[in-house]
This record gives C-alpha cells, structure tokens and sequence, in this order.
C-alpha cells in the first residue's frame, strides 16, 4: 500500500539534512515510533499540530499522530487571539510556540521523552485537515485522507522519473503545513527516497549557497518568491544544477517563467490546482500557455465556462471550481480567470483579473491586485499596485495624485471613465500566504485604512529582524494640520508603521501590548527617507529605531501582552 512509506527498511536512506547533520530513515521511523508511543495515549481522537520552525519534529509529530490513529489539524499559523477558535476544533494542541491562553491540553513535544516505542501498523484512517488559503472572507477547512494525498503523489512520481533518478536534493520555500507544502516538500521526496534540506529558503542567497553543497538540487517553491527572484535577478548567478522548479499557489506570469528559466535553465513547472482538489492539470510556459490535465483527472466545462473535475485527489467528486476556462484539445485548456472574480460596476462588468493583467503590462507597475469596494449603494473598483524601482522613483519624485492620474489614463485606453479604480493604494507587496494564494482581509484592511503606507525600499527580512527604508510622502493625509506652516509625521503614525510591520511581517497583531522606552528624539519630515529597523529580541518584545542619517527619531520596544499607552 502507498501509505505504508515508513513500514520499510531502507538503511542507507537518508531522508534529511539538517545543518552538518544527515538524519538517518532508521532514526526517523525510530523517532516516530516513540512519538506514537506517547501520542496514542491523548484520549481525543484528534490533534491540532502546530510547529512552524522545526520542520523535522513537525514531520515526526505528523507521522506519529497518523500512526496513533489520530485525526490532525494542519492551521497555517496561530497567534493567541486565535487560539480560542481553533481550540473548538479539538482540545488538543501539539506546539513548541508559547501560547498565554491555550488549553491546558498543549503538548509541547520538545518534553516528550520515552524509552519505549509502539509498533507501527498500516494506516487505517489517516483524516487531515487543511485551511483553504484565505483568499475569501470565510477560509474554509478541508479534510482529505492520507491515502488520497499519496494517490496523487504516485501520479506526480510517475511524471517525475527522469528527475527522480538524478537524486537531486530539495529545497523549499514553502512549509509542509498547506496542502501543496505537504505534498512537494515532505511526501514526495519521502516516496522516491529523495534527500530533504530542512532549511527553509527565505532568500534567493541561500539558494545560490545551497547549489555550492549539491550536486543537483530541486526548488519546490511559489510565484511570489519567483517574483523577487527575477526582480533583481541582475543580482544572481545560479549554478546551472537545478534539475527541477515545482511551483503552485497563483498564475506565474510567462515574464517571470521567461526569466527564471534563463537564470535556471529549467523552466518552472506549474500546477493548478487547489486545497478541495489537489493537483489539477500543470504546464511549463517554455512548451505552452496551456494547461495540461493530469493522468486519471477528468475535466469537464459548465455551462457558465467554469471547471468540473472528477478526481480521486478531491475531497469530492465531482467539483465544481470557480475558474474560466477556454478547451483547447483533448485534456488541454488554457484558464481565463475566476468567475467570481467578473463584478459589476456602472452597470458593466468587468474582469478583475483582466485589469490586473492590464496593469502589470505598465512599465512602473511589478503587480497589482482590484477589488469591487462599496460606496454607498454602489460598487466601485479599489487597487492595491506594487510599483517597480522606476514607479517608486516617479513616486517619490512627483507624489501620489500625479501617479494616479497617470495609471488612470493608462487603464482608460480599455476602460470606461466610470469604471476606473476610485481608490488606489501603492504597497509595498500584495499581501498573501505562503502558498502565495491572497489574502482578502488584509487587503481590504489596506484599502479601507485612511493610513497609506510610506514607500518601503531596501527591505531586508530575515527570521528575526527587518530594515528597509521609508519615504513618507508629503501628499500623504496625515502631514495635513500636523503642523499647518510646518508638516512633521505625527508619533502615532510612527507607531502605526510598527504595527504595519509586527502584522504583515512577524504575524502579530496584538490585542494588548505596551511601548517601553519610547523616545521620539528629532522630527521626521515630509519626504524624508527614514531607515528603519524591527527586531524580535525575546518571546514577546520587538526593538524599533527609526534614524535619518544616522540620527535617531524614535525608538523604543513594543512588549506584547502588556497594557496599552
């Protein structure tokens, strides 16, 4: 049986690399073996599984749960204001974050120590449960088998054979905890006996360091971080040993496959798909723009142009997804965008993802996302646009109004004056998960804010620690009566930024928290660029410093938990 990957003996295997350390397959099926020890004695029949950093202790607390016949929660990431929703889903946590208000049923499994082992048996059930990415308002739970997730892996294994027998090693840049990430990252290379560098990918630096250690590698990874790569892709020179590019999450752009193939001299292969159904169809932009559907996946089209698949990698079926498509040939389509995503404004409709396509072909303009907003009794159009480093220039140089104006008379070369974007923002990225899949929420949070964000340049973020650079624009609202003969950026948006920062970047958004040691020591003016700098220095405290030209305008620590000032 598929599922019965670790019922093997596979002695000279070695599954991970963690660091100068080769974990041994013997010492993983030893490993989970006491885990399931231990965790088959929960009296819940289910667990949340919760362990973002230690990627090999989270594979053994998967494995061992499936082992211990326990049903697991996969949530993409938690915070303490969270918890109590997710606790409705089972008592039990299993964590090695520090949460203040989680049950008394967390189980930190760094204190899990046991001489003794269970023997392990066939999966029987194997139920998992992932989040649907966020992209709407409500992310839905999805629960698929193990054994529908190692069908799918058989099919992706038998496509990927003149790869697999190169042995290459993999690297991510996704986590195992979503649908894709467990699929490509953990499950695939663990089936063909493929070798797992355990580091996480944050920067296109350490891939190029990674390709020194290796022969050949493989990068499971996203459009988003594609996207970074290739814009400053005049930075990099990547070794020539990437056997294999696997990407999923969003639409990779044919400029950006263009360009990683150049860099790579492998082009991306993509998947469609989604949560609900698991791989759908793929394509590799170097052969075609179409899709391709996969061996024993059937498609068919609606009547309104969407998708229905049939297929045993679906939590149901048949399944009706959301997505335009146009049939080609026998099992080839070529995808038009989301039909949810086609609103109506002045009485005429319009494609967002068609306005988005629009504006990405702007010469300022890396990306952009549209939504319908409401006005009113009306619906009008809100656009958050990632401008390029000639955009953010332009930007700086000649302010807000006169680059909406420009965007504007460039989109009215297709559109209508009235269904023009009404409220336009310029971010520094679109915000999404780590699958790449978009966060609505938060956008929505973005352009309802009477706060625009400063342009954010020279952005360095590591685990830790971020610095960028910040332009506040003096056309922005709140230099405005602060002061009338002599604009200052007022202490309060200095503090919002920091909390636009612990939000988009650290995950926190904190119901209570205190600043300590605050100082605002010179003004910050209109179009000044201000280097800033967020540093997580323990469990719950962040140290900030605002300085232009080596001068300090604030500083202080935001601790997290405490009382608001």
């Amino acid at each position: 049986m598929v599922t019965d990957i670790l019922l093997q003996s596979l002695p000279n295997y070695v599954p991970f690399i963690d660091g100068d350390k080769r974990i041994s397959f013997t010492q993983f099926q030893n490993d989970i073996k006491s885990y399931c020890f231990a965790l088959q004695k929960i009296e819940s029949s289910s667990a949340i599984l919760y362990i973002p950093d230690n990627i090999y202790l989270f594979y053994v607390c998967f494995m061992a749960l499936l082992y211990a016949d326990k049903d697991i929660i996969l949530p993409g990431y938690l915070t303490d204001s969270m918890i109590p929703d997710v606790l409705k889903l089972s008592p039990v946590l299993i964590t090695d974050e520090k949460f203040s208000n989680a049950s008394k049923d967390l189980i930190d499994p760094t204190t899990i120590i046991t001489n003794e082992t269970a023997d392990l048996k066939p999966i029987q059930n194997g139920y998992i449960s992932f989040f649907t990415s966020g992209s709407t308002n409500a992310p839905k739970i999805i629960t698929k088998t193990f054994e529908s997730l190692m069908l799918e892996i058989q099919i992706h294994s038998e496509m990927q054979q003149s790869v697999i027998k190169k042995s290459p090693i993999v690297l991510a840049t996704v986590m195992p905890n979503h649908m894709y990430g467990m699929l490509w990252r953990f499950l695939f290379p663990l089936y063909n006996q493929l070798t797992q560098d355990l580091d996480t990918i944050f920067y296109p630096e350490e891939i190029q360091a990674k390709q020194k250690l290796y022969h050949y590698i493989s990068l499971i990874t996203t459009p988003t971080f594609m996207n970074e790569i290739v814009a400053y892709d005049s930075q990099y020179h990547f070794s020539k040993n990437c056997l294999a590019i696997y990407s999923s999450g969003s639409l990779l752009s044919q400029a950006t496959s263009e360009k990683m193939y150049h860099l790579f001299n492998v082009s991306p292969f993509e998947i469609f798909g989604s949560t609900e159904t698991g791989g759908v169809a793929y394509r590799q932009q170097i052969s075609s723009q179409e899709f391709c559907v996969f061996p024993t996946v059937k498609i068919e089209q609606n009547v309104d142009k969407t998708i229905k698949i049939n297929s045993s990698f679906s939590y149901k079926s048949p399944y009706d997804m959301q997505d335009l498509i146009e049939p080609t040939s026998n099992n080839t389509f070529k995808l038009l965008g989301r039909n949810d995503r086609i609103v109506k404004i002045a009485e005429n409709k319009v494609s967002l993802s068609e306005m988005e396509s629009k504006l990405s072909q702007n010469s300022l303009v890396k990306e952009s996302y549209c939504l319908s907003i409401p006005k009113g009794n009306n619906m009008v159009l809100g656009a958050l646009i990632c401008l390029n480093g000639q955009g953010n220039s332009l930007l700086k140089k000649n302010g807000k109004l006169y680059l909406v104006q420009a965007l504007k008379k460039y989109l009215s070369a297709w559109y209508s004056k009235n269904v023009l974007p009404k409220k336009i923002r310029f971010v520094y990225q679109i915000p999404k998960n780590t699958q790449g899949k978009i966060l609505k929420k938060e956008i929505e949070s973005i352009i309802h804010s009477p706060c625009s964000e400063p342009i954010i340049e020279n952005l360095i973020y590591e685990k830790n620690k971020l610095q960028a650079d910040l332009t506040f624009l003096k056309d922005n609202i709140y230099f405005k009566g602060h002061f009338p003969d002599f604009p200052i950026l007022p202490g309060v948006i200095q503090l919002h930024t920091i909390f636009y920062f612990l939000e988009h970047f650290f995950h926190e958004t904190p119901q209570n928290y205190s600043i300590q040691k605050l100082k605002f020591t010179n003004l910050i003016l209109p179009d000044t660029t201000i280097q800033f700098q967020l540093e997580k220095v323990e469990q719950d405290k962040y140290n900030f410093h605002l300085n232009h030209e080596n001068k300090p305008c604030a500083s202080g620590i935001v601790a997290i938990g405490g009382k608001d000032v």
